[in-house]
């Protein structure tokens, strides 16, 4: 969530990113953040509670997510050398900065308890099937809303919702040569400095955009843990 929210260094999403060059694939994993784990540090806890306590312990974005990577590699059986980690002010900018968001919404709902910043709720918002442009705020409402009626009140609807938002951006990305334009970096990470970390350097993250970006929707597997 980030500054003014509350509990806001507690993970509101996790999503584990595995990609494998060889075969143009790529693989995110939503887990939902009720999850129980044991940890090293704390004991039992629910997964989204494990970055936010060992950054309070610690005041260190990266032992925070040497945290939360210790944890989710014992679940998966992967070793997981990197996290990144933006909160909701920062995914809103970073949207706005690329014009917002190309998604189709693949049913309607309506939200009538979406969390507003004052401990309330705003009023009822509802996305209708089809596709929608989204800004930052609308698109971090789709991501983040789980109290509509049906279906998409789920977490897993959620999680889904979430990658779709993921891939738009990407593709919003490559498409804008954002990569490419040293000013649209250079604003890019002017907006999202205080909102973003991450234990990949710069030339890393360029890295993984390369490896990725003509990745089209076909690449790319996802998943979300369910009880099935």
């Amino acid at each position: 969530g980030g500054e003014g929210h509350d509990g806001p260094y507690l993970s509101d999403t996790i999503i584990v990113a595995q990609i494998r060059p060889s075969e143009k694939k790529a693989t995110m994993i939503s887990i939902p953040r009720d999850y129980l784990v044991n940890t090293k540090e704390i004991g039992q806890r629910k997964i989204n509670a494990v970055f936010a306590e060992s950054f309070q312990a610690s005041g260190d974005w990266d032992k925070a997510g040497a945290s939360i990577r210790d944890v989710v590699s014992k679940m998966t059986g992967l070793d997981i050398p990197y996290f990144a980690v933006l909160d909701f002010k920062g995914f809103e900018k970073t949207i706005d900065l690329l014009g917002g968001v190309d998604v189709h919404v693949d049913r309607t709902f309506t939200d009538y308890t979406y969390p507003d910043t004052r401990n309330g709720y705003l009023p009822a918002v509802t996305f209708k099937e089809g596709p929608e442009n989204m800004d930052g705020k609308r698109a971090l409402i789709f991501a983040r809303s789980r109290h509509a009626a049906g279906e998409e009140g789920t977490d897993f609807a959620r999680s889904a919702r979430q990658q779709k938002i993921i891939q738009a951006a990407k593709e919003k990305v490559v498409a804008l040569n954002i990569v490419t334009d040293s000013k649209k970096i250079n604003e890019l990470f002017s907006i999202i400095g205080d909102h973003f970390h991450t234990n990949m350097s710069p030339g890393q993250i360029i890295r993984a955009y390369g490896l990725t970006k003509d990745f089209g929707k076909e690449n790319v597997i996802s998943l979300s843990l369910d009880p099935e």
